[in-house]
């Protein structure tokens, strides 16, 4: 089954800060980003890890995501198709967020968390 990134945003995560960041992954088949070491590539893959899955992409705790300067804030939101299900998640840390709804439904937050995982 195809898994389509249709766009992720993020703020307060490593060094990105309150202003939030877009990236639109939808309208191409291939999305390339490139940048000088520094510009913040690998923190949109954290971000994407982040939200999907609720741990960094590289082996640190996710408490260290959050921004060191703002301390708090960090908030991750995208969204997906997996076939016919649209599928929409915003987490973040200081405050503790997580919200996932499918086609526009919001998913029982009573769900254990590997029913959202799924």
């Amino acid at each position: 089954m195809n898994v389509d990134f249709k766009w992720i945003e993020y703020k307060n995560i490593l060094s990105v800060g309150a202003k939030s960041i877009r990236i639109d992954l939808e309208g191409y088949k291939k999305t390339l980003i490139t940048g000088h070491n520094g510009a913040g590539k690998s923190t949109s893959i954290e971000a994407l890890t982040f939200l999907w899955f609720g741990k960094a992409f590289r082996d640190i705790k996710k408490g260290l995501l959050v921004n060191t300067l703002n301390k708090k804030g960090l908030l991750v939101e995208g969204e997906i198709q997996v076939g016919n299900k649209l599928i929409y998640a915003k987490r973040g840390i200081k405050p503790d967020v997580f919200e996932i709804s499918v086609n526009g439904t919001p998913v029982d937050k009573m769900a254990s968390v590997t029913e959202f995982q799924q």
